[in-house]
């Protein structure tokens, strides 16, 4: 659904072409949303382009995702941070070829955690569930992390 502030309204609009939660949803520059992943976990990603109200797959990560964060980052690219299971590999979406890579990882795997791009354009990611020694087990973290695009 999408809600339009002048009317004060929900609009329906047209399904994914996957049914998703714990996925990631961002506003690219031109105005489309790519969401990315989901439960299961989901390497699947699709852009909807409101001015025509469809869903379009695009690439797929290299590996499935929930849990995660993205952030749309100043050169253009998209940057998917961690996820389940505890991931600490990132992935860069490049959106004009469609097409992922994969990105820097972080200092230890994570998900359930939180991030935001900063005004200078780099994404502090911020705690989560982190791995242990023991493969069985998970703990909340404190810890933080600074990505810098570019460095």
């Amino acid at each position: 659904e999408i809600w339009d502030q002048a009317t004060g309204e929900w609009t329906l609009v047209s399904p994914m072409n996957t049914s998703r939660a714990s996925h990631t949803a961002s506003l690219l520059e031109d105005g489309r949303v790519l969401v990315v992943g989901g439960m299961g976990p989901l390497a699947s990603a699709e852009i909807y382009d409101p001015s025509d109200d469809t869903w379009t797959l695009t690439g797929d990560l290299s590996m499935g995702r929930q849990l995660h964060t993205a952030h749309l980052l100043d050169n253009g690219t998209l940057i998917v941070i961690g996820g389940s299971n505890t991931l600490a590999e990132a992935e860069v979406y490049d959106i004009e070829s469609g097409q992922w890579s994969i990105g820097p990882s972080l200092t230890f795997g994570r998900h359930q955690h939180t991030s935001v791009k900063m005004d200078d354009g780099n994404v502090m990611v911020i705690g989560g569930q982190a791995e242990t020694e023991d493969a069985d087990r998970r703990e909340m973290s404190n810890l933080i992390e600074i990505y810098s695009p570019g460095e």
